[in-house]
């Protein structure tokens, strides 16, 4: 059986072996726009992925451990592989593991038997949901240009902004009023993946929303991001580059334990500010924020503090 999960230009090519994935991703309200049974558009890019019963050969414990979530999640580097373990109770060996060949584009996904249904042959449990597929786009986005931010991603028409900020900076907030207008869609509330492609920046909706639930799979220009603050009154200020970077750095999904793919990452934010405006919104949590963002697309330098 061939599944297709496709997100930020992104298709994974699933291909599974003796096991089927459950029959509620299809149907899952986050997932059902980013996964098919048939090849929909042609993507940018493709990572294809092997899912299967069979046992991991490796003893990747040998190797590096280069990330510890201390809970469920260790990454392990072992032999020019990258090995993610999910374990957690009431089983003793890993729930799954994936090996990574990057930049190849290849993945292997190794699930635990008794997560299989025997009677049908179908996982009881989504290996191929958050937090891997998260963590693949990541990975893989690093060596195009792209990246994940912690932000809500809002476009209409042909402009697309992107609210950022760390848990609690007001992405759900703003993205309830903001879609309460009618204005405009939310392609996620959360989680926006950006892309430099041919020298023009997008940003795309995912299937890891925040409380809102907001997750579309599509695709914008992205003309302004703007770092979320909350205060007493609505305001814009513009940022300078460095304030820019200081802000940015907190929420983007960056893989620290990975040399290359940080130092990639950089190099995108870098970019990333050289070409898109960045602002601070601080702003009060009612609907005068909208009018604020509204002299903001329509370029005025009056009302709603907006500084030069």
């Amino acid at each position: 059986m061939d599944y297709y999960f496709s997100v930020a230009g992104v298709r994974l090519n699933i291909r599974t072996n003796n096991c089927l994935l459950p029959e509620y991703v299809m149907q899952h309200d986050v997932y059902r726009h980013f996964f098919s049974f048939e090849k929909q558009a042609v993507p940018i890019d493709e990572i294809r992925v092997l899912l299967t019963d069979e046992p991991c050969a490796a003893d990747f414990s040998q190797g590096d451990k280069i990330f510890d979530s201390n809970s469920s999640l260790t990454i392990y580097s072992y032999k020019n592989n990258r090995y993610i373990v999910d374990r957690f109770p009431p089983y003793n060996s890993p729930v799954w593991i994936a090996r990574i060949d990057f930049p190849q584009d290849m993945v292997y996904v190794f699930c635990n038997p008794e997560l299989i249904d025997k009677t049908d042959n179908h996982l009881i449990y989504n290996p191929l949901s958050y937090p891997l597929d998260q963590i693949l786009l990541m990975n893989f986005l690093a060596y195009r240009k792209g990246a994940v931010i912690h932000g809500a991603g809002w476009c209409r028409d042909s402009t697309g902004l992107v609210f950022a900020g760390v848990s609690g900076a007001g992405k759900t907030t703003i993205s309830n009023l903001i879609h309460e207008t009618g204005n405009g869609v939310f392609l996620s509330d959360d989680r926006i993946a950006l892309r430099d492609i041919g020298g023009r920046f997008s940003m795309y909706g995912t299937p890891w929303p925040g409380e809102g639930g907001f997750a579309e799979n599509r695709a914008a220009l992205l003309s302004s991001v703007l770092f979320l603050k909350k205060g007493r009154a609505n305001r814009i200020r513009p940022l300078k580059p460095a304030e820019a970077m200081q802000h940015l750095f907190p929420v983007m999904s960056i893989p620290w334990y990975d040399r290359i793919e940080t130092l990639q990452i950089l190099d995108f934010c870098a970019s990333l500010i050289e070409a898109i405006p960045m602002y601070e919104l601080t702003f009060r949590p009612d609907k005068s924020v909208v009018d604020c963002i509204q002299v903001l697309l329509e370029n005025k330098s009056v009302d709603c503090g907006f500084e030069k």
